[in-house]
């Protein structure tokens, strides 16, 4: 017995060939676009192990402590040139392990590369700043000009006193790191402090009389603050670049600790 297909059973023939084609298509995007998901996962991991090794090799070059300026530039390189991510099909970010944790890598590189640029732009106002304020503070400076009996205060007042103004004067001219302003006026106070005592001490020569002054203690309490922010922004800018090295095992030996930030 012959059965002849009719009209409705070639409709649902053909609804169930057609159906099938359509899921095969579907399935075959969908696949396609967690393969490409996967290879821009591979591109960009590679992007970044290049990145991060030719930013060693960077660092490696970089003498802060001799040319603290160079930080501003430095920090310029850090912010810029990060790989990105080139697009991909939603549905294969959404379903690759392999992109989604590049993309975090990246972002983890970012954060720690604006933590570094940060320290390094401080390193290159707060290396000079340091320097200045311990300049300004050579508890010898006064000894060298006044350092004996003296019969007046003329050598006081026309030697000491400039001398110390020019101090105080040199250093203000010096830029503060941001948030360091209270170390600057304590190294202000304590040199303001000499430039009162020696004026009362010239006058009480004037006078025919005796006069000392001390300013250790002075002296003292302004320059520990600025030795413990050195030491500190000397810690933050070596464990910043550190935090931007690839893992030794796939870089070799490499480290951006050798930029040297030894104290002088």
């Amino acid at each position: 017995m012959r059965i002849r297909p009719t009209l409705g059973l070639l409709t649902v023939l053909l609804l169930l060939v057609g159906g099938t084609g359509i899921y095969l298509v579907d399935r075959h995007q969908k696949n396609e676009a967690v393969e490409r998901a996967e290879a821009e996962a591979a591109r960009l991991n590679g992007a970044l192990d290049s990145f991060q090794i030719e930013l060693t090799e960077r660092l490696s070059t970089v003498d802060l402590q001799a040319e603290p300026h160079h930080g501003i530039e430095l920090a310029e390189d850090l912010r810029a040139g990060l790989p990105a991510a080139q697009d991909v099909p939603e549905y294969g970010s959404d379903r690759s392990v392999d992109f989604r944790d590049a993309l975090q890598r990246r972002a983890a590189l970012q954060e720690r590369l604006d933590v570094a640029a940060d320290v390094v732009e401080e390193w290159a106002v707060g290396a000079p700043f340091v320097a200045a304020a311990q300049e300004a503070l050579d508890a010898d400076l006064p000894q060298r000009v006044v350092g004996g009996p003296v019969a007046s205060g003329a050598p006081v007042r026309d030697e000491l006193i400039p001398l110390m103004n020019q101090t105080r004067a040199d250093f203000d001219a010096v830029e503060v790191p941001p948030g360091q302003e209270e170390l600057a006026a304590g190294v202000d106070a304590a040199l303001q402090h000499v430039i009162d005592e020696a004026t009362a001490a010239a006058t009480e020569l004037d006078a025919g009389g005796s006069a000392s002054f001390t300013y250790g203690t002075q002296y003292r309490d302004a320059l520990q603050p600025i030795i413990e922010y050195e030491a500190s922004l000397r810690q933050r800018i070596e464990s910043a670049l550190a935090a931007l090295a690839l893992p030794s095992a796939e870089q070799g030996d490499a480290a951006p600790e050798q930029v040297p930030v030894e104290p002088a």
